[in-house]
């Protein structure tokens, strides 16, 4: 917000305490006042890391100047906040309720204070002017007596004279006004009939020690109860009052309404543990409620979580617009709690398209096959929002297990897990917490969290396979495999370490390190005669679909000086085939660029033609899983051999060459060469060697 924006905020915060409390300052003096304040709280509720609790001395600093009505408290509340919320909106993509919430929430609390320590120092002053009053000599008498009238009647809080049976001696006007009696009406009751009977006696006690006991006050939160039956919440500030002579003959009963104040702190609470959209309780609350029901579960209790993940759920966002979507949360909302109807449950909205459900204290554990099942039933109806009748359904992670002696956030976590395996599965389905794998999960996220330092400290390092011509042995290109020498775990092979870097999303930052690097290895081969060796990277889906990948080369290709012609890429084919993908067209920016794109796991899929004539590829190298399935030693009238026959000719009719990996044996060599597959990789041809052993290298005809 500018500083012109923050000024008008300012001037409107002046405008509106201004005229909901006397205020000893000039309204320029209150403008220029109330301006550090807002510039303080909009600094604070954008900073990170976030801490509200500096709010609170700017909530304390409205009692400092005077500021104590609560209508003054509320306006302040409602205008702050709309200045915090148009605050984080310039700033960030949306505004962030937590923030706003927490933030007035501490502001609330700094003003409580303020005015809890002001009441404290009222209190004293009263309790003096009345020492003083039945002490001093008749002209001080007088002078104290008024002090005391101007406080008792002026002040805001209410005050109670009564004697020590608690019948009513004399009451200030706001002490009628906040219990809704009038002062001839409270002459027929007593100080215990305005409590609340939960709270009658406990407060018994605290006013009987203050006769008893070396005590001469007490201050306590309580619920006292109006003429109309309602509930006053109050902050009690009691003294003992003495006669001449010093012994206990009275009470005066100091009463400060914190009604308003407790039912939006409700609000505020209510707000922080819940979700906006759907009233569903938040991440934060549920995780409250397991450690609460973690900590007081017996030897044997099963508890059920459930973490739900709906599928496709952007589709229908982006597809009908984010108000379908948020009305769809709310059915969901709605249908999730029906499914667990019969059971001790929470539902809980994480956030975005995630749920989760806690199931306790049951007689017996639910059968999780059937929870699942009945949750996606419920999901699967249609809704008809804006004459769509959409549909959902959701992945679940599962974890049921005894609760004695676990712990709320490795109950979460596992869950989390859970689902992550299983949205690998597909759609609608469901998978239970598997210890084992777990612990295999575990210890390859691990592994792969530590990659990126690995990188850094020098433990990868690159090899290079030959790809040779089949029909005459001759060297074509080299393809860049990556190794890393694990200090505890010895050599991970290339296989490893992408599929590591794949699951994990790591994948692109390991890529353009091995393509750098593949670059410049490849620009510093110079044989004394020919051409090197072209230098070949396969890229996994991940990879190929990757918006910045165009980029990446153009930028790899620059640093190193290699022309594009000496770098060939390989694409998934599953990937490149697809109609949404960014991989075709990624193919085709490439190939303008001039680097040669071909197409990997050829044969994997029966409509791998469908679309290989509309792509420009030079090459297709067979499934690596296809070429195993052949054996050491082929037998041509096998199934798969046919197969590779079939598919060679056909992809020969189409105009590119074919490649095959896995090229262990003379037998397999011999044959594929036999049924005129172009060129291949594997121990019969070659094994990985380092960059060095090809800088004087030259190759054969390129592919």
């Amino acid at each position: 917000m500018s500083a012109t924006g923050r000024t008008e905020l300012a001037r409107q915060w002046a405008a509106a305490v201004g005229t909901a409390a006397y205020v000893p300052l000039s309204r320029e003096q209150l403008e220029l006042q109330l301006l550090d304040l807002v510039d303080e709280l909009l600094d604070l509720v954008l900073a990170d890391p976030f801490d509200a609790r500096p709010a609170g001395r700017a909530g304390a600093q409205l009692v400092v100047g005077n500021i104590t009505s609560r209508l003054a408290l509320r306006r302040s509340i409602e205008i702050l906040g709309a200045g915090c919320r148009r605050e984080l909106s310039e700033h960030r993509d949306a505004p962030d309720e937590e923030r706003v919430t927490a933030l007035l929430a501490e502001f609330a609390a700094g003003y409580t204070e303020g005015v809890r320590q002001l009441t404290f120092n009222q209190q004293e002053e009263l309790k003096k002017a009345l020492l003083h009053a039945k002490r001093d000599a008749e002209r001080e008498l007088r002078v104290s007596e008024s002090r005391f009238r101007e406080l008792f009647t002026a002040s805001a809080m209410g005050i109670a004279i009564s004697d020590l049976d608690g019948n009513f001696i004399e009451v200030n006007q706001a002490f009628t006004e906040i219990l809704g009696y009038t002062g001839g009406e409270l002459g027929f009751l007593t100080v215990p009939d305005l409590f609340a009977p939960e709270e009658t006696a406990d407060l018994a006690v605290l006013y009987r020690h203050l006769v008893d006991e070396p005590v001469d006050r007490f201050r306590c939160r309580t619920r006292l109860v109006s003429k109309e039956a309602d509930s006053v919440f109050a902050y009690l500030a009691v003294s003992l009052l003495h006669d001449a002579d010093g012994r206990p003959n009275g009470h005066v009963t100091m009463v400060e309404d914190l009604t308003n104040l407790h039912l939006l702190q409700g609000r505020f609470s209510h707000q922080t543990l819940h979700d906006q959209l759907t009233g569903l309780p938040n991440r934060q609350y549920l995780h409250s409620r397991l450690q609460s029901v973690l900590g007081r579960v017996e030897e044997g209790q099963i508890i059920t979580l459930c973490h739900l993940d709906l599928d496709s759920f952007t589709v229908i966002n982006d597809g009908l617009g984010h108000h379908i979507g948020d009305e769809l949360l709310k059915t969901t909302a709605q249908r999730l709690r029906a499914a667990v109807t019969g059971y001790n449950a929470m539902v809980a909205r994480f956030g975005s398209d995630e749920f989760a459900i806690l199931i306790e204290d049951s007689p017996t554990p639910p059968d999780v096959a059937a929870l699942a099942a009945r949750i996606n039933e419920e999901l699967a109806e249609p809704t008809y929002l804006d004459g769509y009748g959409v549909a959902v359904s959701a992945s679940i992670g599962i974890v049921q297990r005894p609760a004695k002696g676990m712990v709320a956030a490795e109950l979460l976590r596992q869950a989390d897990l859970t689902l992550h395996r299983v949205k690998a599965s597909g759609k609608a389905q469901w998978g239970l917490f598997d210890p084992a794998r777990e612990a295999r999960d575990r210890a390859r996220f691990k592994l792969a969290a530590s990659m990126p330092g690995a990188v850094e400290n020098g433990e990868f390092s690159l090899r290079y396979e030959p790809i040779r011509w089949l029909g005459g042995g001759e060297l074509i290109a080299t393809e860049v495999l990556v190794e890393w020498a694990h200090p505890e775990l010895g050599p991970l092979p290339h296989d490893r370490c992408v599929e590591l870097a794949e699951s994990t999303g790591l994948i692109l930052a390991l890529g353009r390190w091995v393509l750098k690097r593949a670059c410049r290895d490849a620009a510093e081969w110079r044989p004394s005669e020919g051409e090197p060796p072209i230098v070949l990277a396969t890229l996994t889906p991940y990879q190929s679909q990757d918006p910045d990948l165009v980029d990446t080369v153009r930028k790899a290709l620059a640093e190193a000086g290699l022309p594009p012609q000496r770098l060939r890429l390989r694409l998934p084919l599953r990937t490149v085939a697809r109609e949404d993908s960014d991989a075709a067209d990624n193919l085709r920016v490439l190939t303008d660029m001039g680097v040669v794109v071909g197409l990997d796991e050829f044969g994997r899929d029966v409509t791998d033609f469908v679309r290989l004539p509309d792509l420009p590829i030079y090459a297709a190298r067979f499934d690596r899983a296809l070429v195993d399935r052949l054996g050491e030693d082929p037998d041509p009238g096998s199934p798969v051999a046919r197969a590779v026959a079939t598919l060679t000719e056909l992809a020969h009719q189409v105009g590119f060459k074919v490649i095959a990996s896995g090229v262990d044996s003379r037998a397999k060599l011999d044959w594929l060469t036999a049924i005129g597959v172009d060129a291949g990789q594997g121990r019969q041809l070659g094994l990985p060697r380092p960059a060095e052993a090809f800088s004087g290298v030259s190759a054969g005809a390129a592919l």
